[in-house]
């Protein structure tokens, strides 16, 4: 898998709230090659 301008990370949850109620957060995600 190549880290290039084509790649695409996708973090996705369906709920049937808002983030002030319910559901979740995602904070502080990094990606890095070797």
């Amino acid at each position: 898998m190549k880290l290039n301008n084509e790649f695409v990370m996708r973090f996705q949850q369906d709920d049937n709230h808002e983030l002030g109620t319910d559901g979740f957060a995602i904070d502080d995600v990094s990606v890095s090659a070797c």
